[in-house]
C-alpha cells in the first residue's frame, strides 16, 4: 500500500505523495512526523560498539527456546503451555545484533505479519534479528476485565494477545516475551540494551503494553493502528472516530473526537522510565480509531514520535500496515538503547 505522510515541523506543513513503499524522510531515515508534545525528538545514544548489553539476566522459567543461530520456527514451554515463535536471522548481521519482537493482529499469524509488514527485507537491510510469537486463541477477550481491545461482549474465538492480566509474573504472553529475550541473549547473543517490540492492531496495543509492563527490558516500541484508550474500551459509544486532519492536535478539534478521561488502558505510563514510542496510524481507520494513537501520544508526551497517514482525495488507507512501517520503525529504533 502506498504511504502518504503529512510532514510536520514546528513551522511548516506540506503534503508529500511518495512512491510506493517510501516516505518523505528526515535525518536517520525517519519519516517526517512530530513528537507527542510538539517538541524535539530525543537524540538518543544510538548503536555502540559490539556488546551483549547490560540488562539484568531474567530468571523467567521456560523450556525449549532457540536452538541455534539460524532462522526457523521454535517452541517455548511456559507453565504447561507450548508456544511457537518464528525467528528470522539475517544472513548479514553484526555481532550482538538488536532484537525486535513482532506482534501480529487479531486472528493473525507471524507469517501474515511478516508478509504484510515486509519484516524480512527490513531485517536483512538493517541487520536486525526478528522474533514473531504466535498469539493464543481467545474468546475475543469476553469476560476479561481490563482488555480495552477485546472487551466483554465482543464476539468470537480468535488469536489475540492478553491485555487483561497486568502482572508480568502471571500473564502468559508477557512471560513469553521475557523468555524470548532471555533465549535470544543465551543463544544469539543479542544486545540486551537494544531489545525492541512492534505490532499492528491488537499487536500494536500489546507492543505498548509490553513496553509499559517491562520498561527495564525494552529500549523502544513501535505501534501501527493501535494506541491506548481512556474510554471503557476502544468501541465505547461515540468512540469510533475517523478524521481528516494531519496532526493529533487538529484531530482533537474535529467533531466526534472522544473525550473520555478514565485511566489509561491497557496499562498506565510507568512512573520511572518509559521506553520511547514510534506511533503510526491512518486518520481514516474505521476499525481502530486514530484517536487511540493520539490518546497514547498525549500520555507519552516527548517520549512519543507520531506519524499520521492522510489519504489523498479518492484514496483510502483504513486499517492496514503501510509498506514503510517496519523500515521506519527500525530507523527509529537505531537511535535508542535501553538507557535512553
Amino acid at each position: 500500500m502506498r504511504s502518504i505522510v503529512i510532514v510536520l515541523t514546528l513551522s511548516l506543513v506540506r503534503c508529500s505523495t511518495p512512491q510506493a513503499g517510501s516516505s518523505t524522510l528526515l535525518d536517520g531515515g525517519l519519516p517526517a512526523g512530530t513528537t507527542g508534545n510538539g517538541g524535539a525528538l530525543p537524540l538518543g545514544s544510538g548503536a555502540t560498539a559490539s556488546s551483549e548489553g547490560t540488562a539484568p539476566v531474567d530468571g523467567v522459567t521456560f523450556t525449549g527456546g532457540f536452538s541455534g543461530p539460524g532462522s526457523g520456527v521454535f517452541t517455548f514451554g511456559l507453565g504447561g503451555t507450548v508456544r511457537s515463535v518464528t525467528l528470522v536471522v539475517p544472513a548479514s548481521r553484526p555481532a550482538n545484533a538488536p532484537l525486535v519482537i513482532a506482534f501480529h493482529g487479531t486472528g493473525g499469524t507471524p507469517s501474515d505479519f511478516f508478509d504484510e509488514a515486509q519484516l524480512r527485507p527490513a531485517a536483512e537491510a538493517n541487520g536486525v534479528i526478528i522474533a514473531a510469537p504466535q498469539a493464543l486463541e481467545r474468546n475475543g477477550g469476553r469476560g476479561e476485565a481490563g482488555d480495552p481491545d477485546h472487551f466483554e461482549g465482543s464476539e468470537g474465538w480468535s488469536t489475540s494477545w492478553n491485555l487483561s492480566d497486568k502482572n508480568p509474573e502471571t500473564n502468559g504472553d508477557l512471560l513469553l516475551v521475557r523468555a524470548i529475550i532471555q533465549s535470544a541473549r543465551n543463544v544469539l547473543h543479542v544486545d540486551s540494551d537494544r531489545v525492541f517490540v512492534l505490532g499492528h492492531s491488537n499487536g500494536a496495543f500489546f507492543s505498548y503494553f509490553v513496553a509499559a509492563s517491562l520498561p527495564d527490558r525494552i529500549a523502544a516500541f513501535a505501534e501501527n493502528a493501535g494506541g491506548a484508550v481512556r474510554c471503557a474500551h476502544r468501541e465505547a459509544p461515540g468512540a469510533q472516530f475517523t478524521g481528516t486532519a494531519p496532526s493529533c492536535s487538529a484531530l482533537s478539534q474535529q467533531s466526534g473526537f472522544p473525550s473520555c478521561s478514565g485511566a489509561l488502558q491497557p496499562a498506565p505510563v510507568p512512573g520511572s522510565r518509559m521506553p520511547l514510542g514510534f506511533l503510526a496510524h491512518a486518520v481514516d481507520d474505521n476499525i481502530v480509531s486514530v484517536a487511540w494513537t493520539c490518546t497514547l501520544a498525549t500520555a507519552l508526551g516527548s517520549r512519543a514520535y507520531v506519524v499520521l497517514q492522510v489519504p489523498a482525495a479518492g484514496e483510502r488507507f483504513g486499517h492496514a500496515v503501510t509498506d514503510d512501517f517496519a523500515s521506519s520503525a527500525l530507523a527509529f529504533f537505531k537511535r535508542y538503547r535501553r538507557q535512553d
